[in-house]
């Protein structure tokens, strides 16, 4: 349903936003209602504020032949799932049209000057229907100042799907709107408990329509993924000894990629997806190598007595953050990918695990020590600006989503290790799995 349009507005207060717009370093894009018309986006990244859109939600217009007839409560539940995923992206601020506006308004339609009234930018609009069979959603997006229509879609998505299609939809509104990847599809794997072994589990960012992926009664750890989100790689004892093995996600396939004498763990995989970084103990001591995705040996990125872990690739592949003990405590470290101009990061407390580098390349992550319980802590790359993230219980593990503006993590502050989500900031903690004895969570998208 298209609200009324303006009335009186001033060409002023384009002229204004558009200039607020230009200082803040927000770049046009040119997009048309079949994807050419004007947007603004916004460059961010994971240590500063979040500038944000204000954007609203309309009661979607529903399709006269709604098959079931519950088509009100199916459309209320979708609206919610739209604005649940825009809240989560940190990109917009929802508007919504509170009691005391809605009393005054009475029983008319809410117009675009009670939508400006409220501070919003822009609207999702739209029509929902379902034949029985798919849900079908005719998305519009309104430029509400100039009360323009600037895009228009259309979603299809099976009856069982209601989800996948708001969260599609919220990711094409990010990328009109800011001109970035909305991460909706994204998927978090970890590992869980299971009687006595540990297998992986894969689950939507939100926790939802989770599944087990390995099922083979072994002990199953550190997986990462790849670039193209199709391939697993993780350490398992599957044969007794740590080897570090590949599982395509579709087929189920699974390989052993590095099966040398002692530990093959700890993988990371490059971001162009052809090298893996991992400890290996090949020479006898723990130290970090470079292997080719086939499992052949590139090179040994470290020497020294300590045991070196936990590698993290930067976001150009250049470099390489690890946990390592060479200096008596447990410290993070970064070298190149070459194994040259190693440098110490960290220098508070005594026990810096896990790091995971930020896909903005701005700050890295990790697990710090204190009083017997783990923290997380945020630093930049240059080994500054240390901010505690978490204070309750221990919280482990740390991994930044793939648009480095949210962060996943395991805690037991609820009595369990469960997997928990965050903004960069440490703002918004929330749980979002009840497995019991999660580790090792590996954020990655489905979709590039």
């Amino acid at each position: 349903m298209e609200p009324e349009k303006p009335r009186g507005l001033a060409p002023l207060f384009i002229i204004i936003i558009s200039l607020l717009v230009i200082c803040l370093g927000w770049f046009i894009k040119v997009r048309s209602a079949q994807g050419q018309s004007d947007f603004y986006g916004v460059i961010r990244d994971s240590g500063g504020e979040v500038p944000q859109l204000n954007i609203a939600v309309a009661n979607f217009d529903i399709g006269e032949d709604f098959y079931g007839g519950n088509g009100e409560e199916k459309s209320n539940e979708f609206r919610k799932l739209i604005e649940k995923g825009l809240d989560f992206s940190l990109y917009f601020n929802v508007v919504s049209a509170d009691s005391s506006l809605m009393a005054l308004i009475g029983q008319r339609s809410i117009n675009y000057d009670d939508w400006i009234f409220l501070g919003a930018e822009h609207l999702v609009d739209g029509k929902f229907s379902s034949d029985g069979v798919r849900y079908h959603f005719n998305l519009e997006l309104i430029d509400i100042p100039r009360g323009k229509s600037i895009y228009r879609t259309d979603f299809h998505a099976s009856i069982d799907s209601l989800n996948q299609l708001a969260y599609t939809a919220v990711d094409r509104i990010i990328n009109i709107l800011t001109g970035e990847k909305g991460i909706s599809a994204s998927k978090i794997i970890f590992s869980v408990n299971r009687g006595m072994a540990k297998e992986l589990y894969l689950c939507n960012w939100d926790g939802h329509d989770g599944r087990f992926i390995t099922d083979n009664g072994s002990i199953n750890l550190f997986p990462a993924v790849s670039p193209a989100g199709d391939n697993i790689y993780f350490t398992s004892y599957i044969r007794g000894n740590p080897d570090l093995f590949k599982l395509e996600i579709n087929s189920r396939n699974m390989n052993p990629i590095s099966a040398r004498k002692g530990i093959n763990s700890s993988p990371a995989v490059s971001p162009d997806g052809k090298y893996i970084a991992l400890t290996l103990t090949v020479d006898g001591n723990a130290e970090l190598y470079l292997i080719r995705s086939d499992g052949r040996i590139v090179r040994r990125l470290t020497k020294s007595w300590g045991i070196e872990s936990s590698p993290s690739f930067s976001p150009s592949g250049r470099e390489i953050v690890f946990s390592s003990d060479r200096s008596g405590n447990v410290h993070l470290y970064v070298t190149d990918v070459d194994g040259l101009n190693q440098r110490r990061l960290t220098y508070h407390g005594n026990y810096n695990d896990t790091p995971s580098w930020s896909p903005k390349g701005d700050r890295i992550v990790y697990a710090s020590r204190e009083n017997g319980r783990f923290q997380i802590y945020s630093i930049s790359i240059t080994g500054e600006d240390v901010r505690r993230l978490t204070t309750i219980g221990t919280n482990q593990d740390p991994c930044f989503s793939p648009d480095g503006l949210h962060i996943c993590f395991v805690s037991d502050r609820n009595g369990y290790k469960e997997i928990y989500t965050m903004n960069f900031d440490g703002s918004d903690q929330k749980r979002i799995t009840d497995l019991r004895y999660a580790n090792n969570p590996y954020w990655f998208d489905v979709e590039k």
